[in-house]
């Protein structure tokens, strides 16, 4: 035993529990390795301002998003994953409705993200805040 908790040392410093493993090797504030918070919070912060400047392309595009929702909801969206996309692969998203569901909306919402910043662009704005989000 060491230490007044009653805990047991470790005694051989190259074994390492799982437990000590995890501990040292947390990502808690960026669970994303590669994007940094200060990223996120400027693309945020780009897709705030252009929908404030803006709000006709976003009032646009959001109608068109509720609009494939809806198609998605009552099964008559066309949308599907490509079959290259190994996440979609399992029986499940082709034969249970609910799971081919999940990933019609998340192309939806990229579709949507990406036709946005497609027609921002085109109106002479910096769209790299908004690839962060649609990709």
């Amino acid at each position: 035993m060491s230490g007044d908790n009653g805990s047991v040392a470790n005694q051989d410093p190259a074994v390492t529990t799982a437990e000590e493993v995890a501990t040292d090797n947390t990502n808690v504030l960026n669970l994303i390795p590669g994007i940094s918070i200060a990223d996120i919070a400027k693309s945020g912060l780009a897709v705030l301002r252009e929908g404030l400047l803006q709000p006709s392309i976003g009032l646009e595009h959001a109608a068109r998003l509720t609009q494939e929702n809806i198609r998605i909801l009552f099964g008559k969206s066309e949308l599907a994953p490509d079959p290259k996309d190994r996440r979609c692969v399992h029986s499940a998203f082709a034969e249970q409705p609910i799971y081919r569901r999940v990933p019609q909306g998340w192309l939806a919402l990229q579709n949507s993200l990406q036709g946005r910043s497609d027609d921002i662009s085109t109106k002479g704005q910096d769209r790299s805040g908004y690839l962060l989000i649609s990709q």
